[in-house]
Parts: structure tokens; sequence; C-alpha cells
């Protein structure tokens, strides 16, 4: 049977299509095990089948259940018997061609995880193909004796208190749904008996154990619907409810919490609001469950808030169970002696095994001296600052220095003068604990001893000074200077320095011995300065006479100075020199101030040479720009024409300056004020003049030529494409494909170019014409085409040619084919008196109308009535036929224009009763095919 299911899970995919019935969406909480539909009537009318197999698709084994192809759009039902007696049960579809299977399983001593794992917790299962004659009806409802027993079972005799599991699949996937009938049993299935509470227990940690008498809804258990009530009728609040099967939608068992610690005595639960069994039958409300609980305290004595260190600390503990503290049983007091804060474990344990433990902090105290930040080695004059004294407010400090007592509360200055060793020592109380003190011992330290040597030159200009630091001590010692405001990294005794400063430096050198005392000097050097001199620097044009002013500056106390030149001497302060050759003079100032400080300065003097320049040549073309020659950057060119200024620059353009000889001045200044001035002959060649002759329309891959026309002779010509010369003035252009931009200019032997002529030929392509046609599948008889060409080209005409022998002319077309095949619709299009080009042909296929179906059901019982079921293909053309039964398997084939099947195999042997599936596939004469696929009903 497994094999016949295989195969019919092929053929149910077609047929399931067939079906118009509404499924429920997947996934639905009864498709799984734990939250299975309670049984609590005989009849369920499912309407609605389901789809998939839940959130857990693999609850069930095919390796340990009859159900092969495991949970198939299957759905769950749980029942308890509540009455010994046979079970009895059928699924009856609502669709009597639908194929329904089922598993039964026990679970009163296992969970619906178990089922997957244990083959033994399955009791009875059937899993068959449905029969068209049973009506689709299975179930373990005893019917054993007749053509349908292969789709039910036996009754299953049940015990009260026995749980199981129901699992219904529709294997067929239909949507139609069905009715599950308990009504045939004998045994009482379904609980009609409301729910109570039957166990109430409380644990050591106050958290109570609520049990009912059978499995209630989870969800309509609210800490809201019960009352806990003392025996004085004092109430106490459910903080909260639980069950640790949370999993499960049905349980017994929950755990909840009270508002508070309970004495002990008598107390009663109450349900006061709606609890609900899975048959929806309300708890009894208002009916108490009382349960007695032993009272539990303990209680201990802490006699101070904080213990002295060392100090002996007595603890007691009351409670009416046995006292234990630190481990040792039964001790209702504790003693110990404590260095540091203590943790105190005390526990009490009682008759019913419950315990209550408490921690006791034990704070111990002890003076916290603070951290006064107090080096051990200062320096002669150092000042020791002692802090004021702050935190805890329990303890009290004083100072003992010199004999005397001084309140640490208030901030001390202690300078030392004198090299030596000072004790400070430091008290303090906390309460009535002994007094504590610390000793904190100073060492004072000398300071580094030392002078400084200066020598050297003291002018701005040439000074560098050796500074020396003398001193008695040779070890430890390190030296930090300063020069002019910056620090110097040398560690050395010694430094050599330049001062650039005139006037007082500072000179500051800090000394740093083995104890890291630190003594510093500072010390002023007087800087002098040379004499200064500022000189007149000039630049002189070649031919100029030049007048030399030469003053040197410094402070009215200058002692004396002097010139020194190849041409020049003495002390005047001004010379007149002749104009020579482009060079240069150099004139030396030497001079001596007051302080003996000396220095000199060097001037130079120079003649510039003329700025040169001219044009490149002299012969330019008429849109050509002038350019000047061996002119550098930083000179500046003026350009005169019969003496009217025209530009300024290295260029210059000529723009609508007739043809013709010009005398053109140049005027050349350099960055000096250095002129000169330049006359040069200009001749301006006429530009020539072009123009092109074409045809401003082709055809693609037609050949075209143009034609230059000029008024110069001698020209060379420069085109945009690459053409072919024909010679004298005349070009082509092979195959053109696409419109082409034309542009040429012409270049005359001096390099002079003319006018730029352009042109543009439209090219017409096949493209630019559309062919829009009404369709290009057509149906006899009616096959009518119509057509148009579309352009926005002018001067077009049109030939078709529509595949059948027949040719029309014009822009729009009306045909009307009278056979059918596949025909080649095209077009040849013409510009007028230039060329003609053929659009890329349009198949057009012509078909029969629709084809007949053949009937859905015959019944092959010689009977001379509807014994074949027949197909009359179409007029022409060949028909094949092949027939499949509903597991997929092939049972008849055959072809021809006319089909007709007896209800026989290819063997001759008669087919049962049942739905079969056919597919015909239409072969045209034109080559064309056609596939129909459908149902077909044989009946006995």
């Amino acid at each position: 049977m497994d094999a016949v299911k295989k195969l019919f899970l092929l053929l149910s995919l077609f047929l399931s299509s067939l079906k118009l019935f509404a499924q429920l969406p997947p996934q639905q909480p009864e498709q799984d095990c734990i939250h299975a539909i309670p049984v609590c009537q005989n009849i369920f009318f499912q309407p609605n089948s389901y789809q998939g197999a839940g959130k857990n698709p693999t609850e069930i084994n095919p390796r340990n259940s009859c159900l092969l192809s495991g949970e198939q759009n299957d759905v769950w039902y749980i029942f308890t018997v509540q009455q010994a007696g046979d079970l009895c049960f059928s699924i009856i579809p609502n669709d009597s061609t639908d194929d329904y299977d089922w598993a039964l399983f026990d679970i009163s001593q296992a969970a619906c995880s178990d089922i997957f794992s244990d083959p033994s917790i399955e009791v009875s299962c059937n899993y068959h193909t449905s029969m068209p004659q049973c009506g689709g009806v299975t179930g373990a409802n005893g019917i054993l004796n007749n053509s349908c027993a292969a789709l039910n079972e036996a009754c299953i005799q049940v015990q009260q208190g026995q749980s199981f599991v129901l699992n219904v699949s529709n294997f067929s996937a239909s949507s139609a749904g069905y009715t599950l009938d308990f009504s045939s049993s004998t045994a009482d299935i379904y609980d009609q008996n409301p729910p109570a509470i039957s166990q109430l227990e409380n644990n050591c940690a106050n958290q109570w154990s609520l049990e009912f008498n059978e499995a209630v809804l989870v969800s309509s258990v609210q800490n809201t619907d019960f009352i806990l009530r003392d025996s004085s009728g004092n109430d106490y609040l459910l903080t909260g409810i639980w069950t640790i099967d949370s999993l499960n939608s049905y349980t017994r068992s929950f755990e909840f919490t009270i508002d508070s610690m309970l004495p002990s005595g008598s107390f009663s639960l109450i349900i006061v609001d709606s609890v609900l069994d899975k048959c929806s039958q309300v708890a009894l409300m208002n009916v108490p469950f009382t349960v007695s609980i032993l009272s539990r305290n303990l209680s201990y004595d802490l006699p101070k808030d904080y213990y002295c260190k060392g100090e002996m600390v007595s603890l007691s503990a009351y409670s009416s169970g046995i006292i234990s503290w630190q481990g040792n049983s039964n001790q209702s007091t504790y003693e110990g002696v404590f260095l540091n804060d203590e943790w105190i474990t005390v526990k009490a344990n009682f008759q019913n095994g419950c315990e209550i433990a408490d921690s006791i902090f034990l704070d111990i105290r002890d003076v916290e001296f603070p951290k006064l930040g107090l080096d051990s080695n200062y320096c002669v004059k150092d000042t020791l600052h002692l802090s004021a004294i702050t935190g805890d407010s329990l303890s009290n400090f004083w100072w003992e220095f010199n004999s005397q007592k001084l309140d640490a509360k208030f901030e001390r200055d202690i300078i030392q003068d004198q090299v030596g060793t000072l004790n400070l020592e430091l008290f303090g109380q906390l309460g009535n604990c002994p007094t504590q003190s610390q000793t904190y011992e100073i060492h004072t330290r000398p300071l580094p001893e030392f002078t400084l040597d200066i020598n050297g030159d003291k002018c701005l200009k040439n000074n560098l000074l050796e500074i020396n630091i003398n001193s008695d001590e040779t070890i430890g010692l390190t030296y930090t200077w300063m020069m002019e405001g910056q620090q110097i990294t040398d560690n050395a005794p010694s430094y050599s320095h330049h001062f650039g400063t005139v006037g007082p430096n500072l000179i500051q050198v800090v000394v740093t011995n083995q104890w890291n005392c630190v003594a510093s000097v500072d010390s002023l050097i007087e800087i002098y300065p040379n004499p200064v001199f500022r000189t007149l620097e000039l630049e002189h044009c070649l031919g100029e006479g030049v007048n030399l002013l030469l003053t040197a500056f410094t402070d009215s106390q200058l002692s004396h100075w002097k010139w020194e030149s190849e041409a020049l001497a003495g002390q005047d302060t001004s010379f007149t020199i002749p104009a020579l050759t482009g060079n240069e003079r150099l004139v030396k100032i030497r001079g001596i101030n007051q302080f003996g400080c000396k220095d000199s300065s060097v001037s130079r003097i120079g003649i510039r040479a003329l700025p040169q320049g001219g044009l490149m040549k002299n012969e330019f073309c008429q849109t050509e720009n002038i350019f000047l020659e061996n002119t550098n950057k930083d000179v500046k060119s003026s350009w005169y024409l019969d003496q009217t200024k025209i530009g300024e620059g290295s260029q210059l353009a000529l723009g609508s300056k007739l043809p013709g000889s010009y005398m053109l001045e140049i005027l050349l200044e350099d960055s000096f004020g250095c002129t000169n001035e330049v006359t040069q002959e200009l001749n301006i060649r006429p530009q020539a003049f072009i123009e092109l002759i074409f045809d401003d329309t082709s055809c693609m891959g037609n050949d075209v030529e143009f034609e230059v026309f000029t008024n110069e002779e001698g020209l060379s010509y420069h085109w945009n494409e690459a053409l072919r010369d024909l010679g004298n003035g005349i070009w082509s252009f092979d195959n053109i494909q696409a419109d082409l931009e034309l542009e040429v200019f012409g270049i005359d032997s001096m390099g002079c170019q003319s006018n730029v002529a352009r042109g543009k030929i439209e090219v017409l392509r096949p493209e630019e014409v559309s062919i829009s046609i009404s369709s290009e599948n057509l149906t006899l008889p009616n096959a009518l085409l119509n057509g148009k060409a579309i352009s926005n080209w002018p001067h077009l005409s049109y030939e078709w040619q529509m595949g059948d022998g027949k040719n029309y002319s014009g822009d729009h077309i009306s045909h009307l084919y009278e056979r059918e095949g596949i025909f080649k619709l095209g077009l040849k299009i013409r510009l007028e008196g230039v060329c003609e080009i053929e659009k890329e042909q349009v198949e057009i296929t012509v078909e029969r109308g629709n084809l007949p179906r053949p009937a859905n059901a015959f019944s092959p019982n010689n009977d001379g009535i509807n014994d074949y079921w027949t197909y009359n293909g179409p007029l022409s053309g060949q028909t094949e036929i092949h027939i499949f039964n509903r597991w997929g398997k092939e049972v008849y084939q055959s072809s021809g224009s006319k089909i007709s099947w007896d209800g026989k195999s290819l063997s001759s042997s008669p087919q049962p009763s049942g739905v079969y599936v056919y597919k015909l596939l239409i072969i045209n004469s034109n080559g064309t095919s056609k596939e129909i696929t459908g149902s077909i009903s044989l009946i006995r």
C-alpha cells in the first residue's frame, strides 16, 4: 500500500487543482499534539480541512507508525476515558472521493513528545487508499465484513483514566472537510464533571503547590481566580501563579506565591472566578480546600552599632526551632573576637524540615589614619603642609610636635630652616576604643651651592659666551639651563650660547642635588649692537647716467666708517659714474662703534640692457594671430598701427583686418622701466572660400558623392570622414549606413585655412519604417489581417507581399487568409528617385478555431449506452492520447484523427472504476501543436 500512496501523490497534485473548497490557513495550533482539540461531544463537523502539519511537522515517525507518509494536512484530538467500554469512531469525508488516514495513540503514561520514538504508544491506525464505493469512510468502527473492510479497523476496548490522542490526516489534500463520529462507542470518553482542587501544599520558601483532579485550560487560570483565607477570616492575595508544563494548553499542576509570610494555623484556598476544563466546564467555586502549616520564626539581638577592633562580641538568637551559629548546632548565643568586618550566619531548623537563615553584619572599627601625602625627605626652606583631617566623624585626631599638642582638625605649615631629622606623631581615638598613634619621620636636606663664571665676546653679531658653574659639590648634581626664555636640554656644568638680542639677556641656571633639593641663579648679560648700514640698491638702463647715494645708519656715537671699491675710495656719501654696458658694480662699507663692535655691508649696482623683440614672421593669414619672438616673459609689449594703439601683450589677433601691407610699431618695456621701440612691415593674406555640393538624402548601403567649389586653386582639403578621392574636387563615401555629418576646410601653400564648409546627408534605414498589424496569430475562417506602414519620411512608396501569393501597394492593407499555415509578410520601401530597401519579414500564423473537449465520464458495461470514451480531432493533422490512473501509471495510449477508449489497458485488461487523467496532444498540418489535459470518470 505504501507504493500506491506514493504514486497517488503525483496524481493528487493535479486533482487538487480541480477542487474549489476553502482550506484553513496553515499552522493552526490544533495541528500540534500539545494543543489537541478536546473531545467533548459525540459528533464533530469540520467543514474545512487543514493545510500542512503545524509548527512541529515531525511528531509521527513513519518507521514506527502505519502512516508511511507521516503527517499530511492533519489535526489532533485528545480525550480521557471516563467509563470503560469500547471506543468506536468513523471519519466521514464531505467529499466521498477524499482519502483520509488516522492513527490513535495512548498517552496515559507518556507525553506528545514520546510519540515519535516509542512505537508501543500507537494502539490503532489505518493508511489505505479511499475507494469510491465506500464514500471515503474510515475509522475504528468495526466494519470488517464487506468490501470496505480495508478502510476500517476494529473498535478498541479502553479503561477508565486512559488518555488518548487521535491524528486525522488528509492525504488527498482536499479542502472539503469531514465529520468525526464517536456515537457508536460504549465507553464514556468525555468528562461531564466540573474540575476541583485535589491537593494543596506549602513549602519552606512561601511557595505553594496546587493540583486539580483533572487537566484545566492554562489560559483560564489567573492569580485573581483564588483567595487564601486563614481560620480568623483574614484573606491573603496570590501575587503570581504559573505551571512548569508551559508548553501544553491543559495541565493539572500549578505553583503560586502569596503577598506575605504566613503564621502557623489552618488555611483554605477558595476559587472565586472561572477555571475551565477541556470541555469548558467551570470549576466548583467558593468551595474551600483546607490545609495546616506550622509556625517558623527567627530573631536575634545586636547590642551595638559597631565594635572596636579586638573587642569581644556577644550575640543571642531566639526561635521555636533549633538554632545554630556559624555551623555549630543547638547554640542560642555566640561569642568571638574580630579584627575586621565580618558576616555571621545564624539558622533555625524546624521539625517539618524547613530552615530559616539570616546573615548578621558586624561593623568592626579602628582608627584609620589618613594618607597625608608627606615625604620622608625635604629640603631646607621647604614647607611641610599638614592638611585638615576629615573622614570618620567618630574618631578624634591630634598632633604632638616639640612637646606640644596641636589640634589636627586645622591646617598647619611647618618651615624647616636647618638640616636634620624631625619626628611628627599623629594620635587618633575612636569612641571608647584605645588610642592609636602613627609616627612620621622627616629628613631635611641641604640645598646645592654654586656660582657662575661668564667669558666671551658680547657683540651681537659675533658673540659666543661660555658659562661655567663653580661648585664644591661634584657628585649627584643635575643642571637645567634657561637661555632667552627657552629651556636647554643639555645637562652639563658648562654651556656655550650665542645671544641674538641686543640689551640685557637673562641667564637662568637650576641645579638639583642627590636629594632633589633645588637652587637657582639668575644673571643678566648685556649684549652690544654692531654698526648697522643701509645702502640704496639701484638698477639702471643701458645709456642712462647713475647717481649713487649711500648712507650709514646707527646710533649717534658711531666711531668711524669707510667705503671700499675698485673704483671708489674715501668717506664721501655720493658719486656720479657713467652708464656702461649691461653689467654690475659692487660697493663695500666697513665701520666700528663705541662698544668696539664692527660690521660691514656689500651693495650691488646693476646696469640693464634694453629689452629686445620682434615679429616671428612678417606675412600672416587673415585669421592668424601675430606673435613676438625673443622676448622675456617680464617684458610688456604695446602695438601701434599708423600711430594708433591696437593692443598689448605677446600676441595680437588681426580680427577683421583687410588683407594688404602695413607698418607695425612695437613698444617694449621691462619690469625696471627700460624701454625699446621696434618697427616692422606686416603682410596679411586673404582667406580662401569653399562650398560643398551634394544630395542631402540617400538610402542605407548606397554610395554617395560630394563636390567642392572654391575661389582659389591649389588648396589641400581636410575632411572629418574617411572618403574616397575621385579627383577634380569630387569625393565619395561607400555603403552609407547612417546619417552623415560632413565638415571640410582647405589650406593654401602658406598654411592659411579657408572657411569650414558643412553639410548633412540623411539616410533612410529599414528601422525608420515600422509595421503595425492587427495580430500575428489568426484563426480560421475569419483570418483577416489589417496592416499599416508608419514613417516620418516623406515621398515613400510601399509594396506588400502577403506570403500566400497576394501583393498590395500603399501604406494600408487589409487581407483575408483562406487556409491555415505560417506565412511570411514582407514590405519593400522606395525613396522616390533614390533607392529601395526591404523590411524584415513577419511570420503570420493561421490556425483553426477552438478544439472540442471530450466527455468527462463513460460506462463501459456493454449495455450499448456510453460504452466508449471518444474524441474527434481536427479536420487535418494528427492526435495523440495518453491516459493515466490515479497512481500516475499510464494505462492506455493511441494516435490518429479519431480517438476511442473502451476502458481497457494496453494489454486488454478492464480498468476499475475511478478517476483517470488524460493528456491530448493535437499536431496541426502546419506543424503547430496544442496540449489538452483533463479527467475522466470510469463508471462500471
